[in-house]
Parts: C-alpha cells; sequence; structure tokens
C-alpha cells in the first residue's frame, strides 16, 4: 500500500526487496523476544517463496483500492505494542505503520487532526 506495488514489482526492485528482508528480520526479532521462536531461514525461505508465485496484491493492499479500513491495529499496532512491551523498538514497522495510518485516513476521507495518535 505504501508504495503502490505489486509483490512482482516489491521484489525485483533491489532496494524494495532489501527492505522487504529488513521488515521480516525486524518481526522475526521482535518474536523472539517475546517468547516466539522463528527458524533462522524463515526470511530467506519466504523471499525464495514469494519470488516464486505469481505476482499479487496483499489484502491490504485490495481492501485500500476499494476504500475499506486497513486493519492497521491487528496487524501492525498489536505487535508494536507487544515488542515494545518486551523491550524491543520495532523502528522500521513503526514507519511503516504511521505511513499506512496517514494513507488509510486520507483513502477513507478521515478527517486527519481528529485521528487518535500513535
Amino acid at each position: 500500500v505504501a508504495l503502490d506495488a505489486g509483490t512482482d514489482e516489491l521484489m525485483r526492485d533491489p532496494v524494495t526487496r532489501a527492505l522487504v528482508a529488513e521488515l521480516m528480520r525486524e518481526v522475526v526479532r521482535a518474536a523472539e523476544v517475546c517468547g516466539h521462536r522463528i527458524e533462522a531461514d524463515f526470511v530467506d525461505y519466504m523471499m525464495r517463496t514469494t519470488d516464486k508465485m505469481n505476482p499479487y496484491k496483499t489484502s491490504m493492499k485490495l481492501d485500500y483500492e476499494a476504500g475499506r479500513p486497513l486493519e492497521l491495529d491487528t496487524i501492525y499496532g498489536a505487535p508494536l505494542a507487544a515488542a515494545r512491551a518486551a523491550g524491543f523498538n520495532m523502528t522500521r514497522t513503526g514507519v511503516l505503520h504511521a505511513q499506512l495510518q496517514f494513507l488509510d485516513a486520507r483513502n477513507r476521507g478521515v478527517d486527519l487532526d481528529l485521528r487518535p495518535r500513535p
């Protein structure tokens, strides 16, 4: 949503591909500090798997394009809060969450001055 791109575009471009991997590594680290172990090769596996898939739009991208509210509290807010409570700041994920909050509010015509602050 933030980059207005499909998976094929994100995976093909070296800069966005690296960003995707960095975000995934941050999620793996957050899970670890919250007591959930994810295999060390998970990020590489997911990148390889996505490379082999037909290009697609994520469910969040489909919701955005349809003007539906994005599930930001569930997908981003709760994990960010859990990681923070465990002593880990998900910096990259937090920036993405803030961008998506802005885009979601603007897309749905929500008054940006009245929406909850992160």
